[in-house]
């Protein structure tokens, strides 16, 4: 079942990145090139790992931790550049690493966790390298 889901998040993710992504390239496209979109996206099927957990606070009624989050994935990310000539980029090697907090309501009713918050503690480090691939074609 986990890896259902995760099969699904990165799904979602990878539809809502494309629409998300290829508007803010397409209004910063520079003059001389006439498409800049994403050829392929796939953030592949590396699942993201939760490298350690501290208890912050633990109360009657929540519950207060830090994790520590990492993804490493095996992503097939092209950028499609057209000007004239195809262009393409391919990303390598992301990784993105950050800490996020995370605060659990509890009662003694069901559904016994009414609520849950998460947020960012720390800004997302990234580690990206690229290539530029030869098969280039002139339009």
């Amino acid at each position: 079942m986990a890896e259902q889901i995760a099969e699904q998040t990165v799904v979602a993710a990878t539809i809502i990145i494309r629409e998300s992504v290829e508007p803010i390239l397409e209004e910063y496209r520079p003059l001389g090139i006439s498409s800049l979109k994403f050829s392929k996206l796939s953030l592949g099927n590396v699942a993201p790992k939760i490298e350690g957990i501290r208890i912050q606070s633990q109360k009657q009624d929540q519950i207060t931790m830090d994790m520590d989050f990492r993804w490493g994935g095996d992503p097939d990310i092209v950028l499609g550049i057209e000007a004239g000539v195809s262009l393409p980029i391919q990303l390598k090697g992301l990784q993105n690493f950050t800490i996020i907090n995370v605060i659990i309501q509890l009662c003694e009713e069901i559904p016994c966790i009414p609520a849950v918050v998460v947020a960012l503690l720390s800004e997302v480090i990234h580690t990206l390298n690229y290539c530029w691939m030869l098969n280039t074609k002139i339009l």
